[in-house]
This record gives C-alpha cells, sequence and structure tokens, in this order.
C-alpha cells in the first residue's frame, strides 16, 4: 500500500473519531444534584466542592460524592484551598476551617481573623492569603495556625479574589483591581476601576480577570497594559476563570461556560447538555474540566472536547501547508491565512496525539515556522493554527 493510500485511510479514520466526539457533553456528577456550588478545588483525583449545605467531597474524580461537614459550623462555604495535605475553607459566617484528613472532621483556624466572612485563598509559597468581606486581606506563614491582617490601602468592599504573578499579588473588589509588591504589607491601585472583579486566573506571565459585567481583561505584563477581551461572549459577568494547557475557561452568570483557545482573543460557548447556565466555579484536572452551578450541583467534560466547542470562532478556507508529511524529525508550518492575517501576526501553533494531548505549544509571527518531533512516538497527530481572526487544522503522521 502507497504512502499516499495509508495517509488517507488515517485521515478519514481520525475524521471518524472527531465527528464521534461532536455529541460529547457535560455529565452531571451523582450526589451533588440541586446544590449550589460556590467553590471548586481539585488536586489529583480528589475534589471538594463548597455549597450552601456545607462541603461535598469526591475521591475518584467526581464519579461520586460524599457530603464532608463535620466540625464546619457554617453552612456556606465560599472558598477552598488544597496545599499539600492541608485543605481551607472560607465560610460566610464562620471564618475559615482547616482539614488533614481530606474533610473527615474539620478544625477552626480563626486565630487573628476579625472577619468571619472569607471570600477567596491564595498560595505563595509558603504564605497563605485570604480575602474577606469589608477589604481585610490576612496572612498566615504557619499553615493557617495564625493570621495577621495585612490590607492596607485597600478600598472596605468585599475582596473577591487572589491572584499572585511574579513578586507581585493582586486583588479584586467590587471598584477595581488592586497590587501589592511587598507581599500584601501595602496596596496600590491597577488604575483598572472601570468595573468590578470577581475572578482571576494565572498561566505562566498571563493574568486573566473576570469582570462583574465586561467579560475578561488579559495582561501579559501584570497590569501595566491589559485589553478588555469579551468577543463571542453574550454574557459579561465572569464568575470564574481556570487555564489548562492553552485552553482559557470563563463560568458565566447567566450562559454557562465560554472557552477561548487563543489567550482569550476569541470565546466559544461550551455548554452542550449543561442543564444550569448559571455557573459559579470551575476546576480542571484528570483530564477534566469540571462546572459548580447555581442549582444543579458540580457537572463535569472531557477537556479535549474543546476543539468541537469553535462555533464562534472563524474557521476560513486559507492555506495551511505542512511539510514533510510523514514526518520524522523537522516539521514544518507555513501559514498564509489567505491574506487575512499580515506576515507578521503572531500565530499560535498546537499539536496534539490521537488522545487529543497536546504535545506542543508554540506562538511565531513568520509565514513559515519548524519544530522538531524527532522525540514524538510514531502515529497521527492534529496540527492547529491560529490568528485573532482564523483558525486551520492538519493531520501529519511521525513516523
Amino acid at each position: 500500500m502507497s504512502i499516499n493510500k495509508k495517509l488517507q485511510i488515517l485521515f478519514m479514520a481520525c475524521l471518524g473519531a472527531c465527528s464521534s466526539g461532536v455529541h460529547a457533553q457535560w455529565q452531571q456528577c451523582a450526589g451533588t444534584a440541586g446544590q449550589n456550588v460556590h467553590c471548586l478545588a481539585m488536586k489529583d483525583s480528589m475534589l471538594f466542592a463548597g455549597t450552601d449545605s456545607g462541603i461535598f467531597f469526591s475521591a475518584d474524580t467526581g464519579n461520586t460524592w460524599t457530603l464532608r461537614s463535620t466540625g464546619i459550623t457554617a453552612d456556606t462555604v465560599l472558598a477552598l484551598l488544597i496545599t499539600g495535605s492541608n485543605v481551607f475553607a472560607g465560610t460566610h459566617g464562620g471564618g475559615i476551617f482547616h482539614t488533614i484528613n481530606n474533610g473527615l472532621t474539620w478544625q477552626a483556624a480563626n486565630n487573628g481573623i476579625t472577619n468571619n466572612v472569607v471570600h477567596c485563598f491564595m498560595e505563595s509559597g509558603t504564605q497563605i492569603f485570604a480575602g474577606a468581606d469589608n477589604g481585610e486581606i490576612f496572612l498566615s506563614v504557619d499553615s493557617g495556625l495564625n493570621w495577621s491582617l495585612l490590607s492596607t490601602g485597600i478600598t472596605q468592599t468585599p475582596v473577591n479574589a487572589l491572584a499572585g504573578s511574579g513578586t507581585e499579588i493582586f486583588a479584586a473588589h467590587n471598584f477595581g483591581i488592586f497590587v501589592s509588591a511587598d507581599s500584601g504589607t501595602s496596596w496600590t491601585t491597577t488604575g483598572i476601576t472601570v468595573t468590578n472583579f470577581i475572578s482571576f486566573a494565572v498561566h505562566d506571565s498571563e493574568i486573566y480577570a473576570g469582570s462583574g459585567g465586561d467579560g475578561v481583561f488579559y495582561t501579559a505584563d501584570n497590569f501595566v497594559t491589559w485589553s478588555i477581551n469579551n468577543n463571542g461572549m453574550s454574557n459579561l459577568i465572569i464568575e470564574s476563570l481556570v487555564v489548562s494547557d492553552s485552553d482559557v475557561f470563563a463560568a458565566s452568570s447567566g450562559n454557562g461556560v465560554y472557552v477561548s483557545t487563543d489567550h482569550a482573543a476569541n470565546w466559544a460557548t461550551f455548554n452542550a447538555g449543561l442543564t444550569d447556565l448559571f455557573v459559579h466555579a470551575l476546576a480542571t484536572g484528570s483530564g477534566y474540566v469540571f462546572a459548580g452551578t447555581l442549582s444543579d450541583g458540580v457537572w463535569r467534560r472531557v477537556i479535549t472536547e474543546v476543539t468541537s466547542a469553535e462555533d464562534n470562532l472563524t474557521a476560513t478556507g486559507d492555506e495551511l501547508k505542512i511539510f514533510p508529511n510523514p514526518v520524522s524529525d523537522n516539521l514544518t508550518v507555513e501559514s498564509r491565512m489567505g491574506g487575512t492575517a499580515a506576515a507578521s501576526e503572531k500565530k499560535y501553533l498546537s499539536i496534539c496525539n490521537s488522545l487529543g494531548q497536546k504535545m506542543i505549544r508554540k506562538s511565531f509571527s513568520a509565514q513559515k515556522y519548524s519544530v522538531n518531533i524527532s522525540g514524538f512516538p510514531k502515529g497521527v497527530y492534529f496540527i492547529e493554527v491560529r490568528t485573532e481572526k482564523a483558525v486551520m487544522k492538519k493531520i501529519v503522521v511521525k513516523m
């Protein structure tokens, strides 16, 4: 059989595999139906969900759930943090609780806490930060045994989310984003005061900030410069953000889950099968994205199904050349995008194996770009090149 004939067979088989996933969708996690989920935290196959009824726990990647709230005196759990063998829960009215046995028992951890409504956590090295209701930010350097108040300069509104990037810490609140360069001792405004902020996600040098009415704000230089990215979004209240490799997921209050594969430049809905489109919380791990909803508990979906969620992205018939094909070591990608993108426009290349696992994620600006895949196992790979305006895909065989 000729190489060309083999490629045709492989291409048709891959197309069949891709089309079979078109009907894949969100699945509700048993044991959480009817719950209002405020927050999610995941480590390995373990998941914690904070609800109005306490904390639910899953040890099997969301297949089954049990209520684990013994010792928690405030039912509504607003925030969760897993750090090593410790899990912290921030509650509405009871402050902070702590467990070292995966939630079988919880102990109050409020020494130094002066506001018992805790909205968020962040870990930075050996430091744990907690954001509270009236602008307070607390710091613990001894695994939650003791806390100290830090938030000089924060406006007296709820600290909705915390994030760290390099040596700086960011706090989201109802009137913008504050920044601290001294581990939270003092805070100054970033200059972003156009809206309230609810959520953060950090990936390498990139920060995504979810707002309460303007979509997603994006920066790659700690908010020295930033942009508002909501192309494709019809609901701009972003309750939660999470990044998995090159995929960014955004939870909206009314239009379900959005996904972006081009650094938030464009968004597409990712809602097939999801019956509650008011999503408060997101988490990723073990190949899944998890969504905590307003009234229908926790749902999960396979992350590789993102490839079927591109209905809002502009696919074109522009030319994308991949050579040689088959390939053994150096693969060259040539992208002209039919003139819709300038030759120097930034492009994003991703290579996935036949299981949908991302092997490479690169960016380039030239029309041609070469990448060495000599270390890849033999098999079929999916090549994707994106700009802000277009997406093109090819299949290549590694010999």
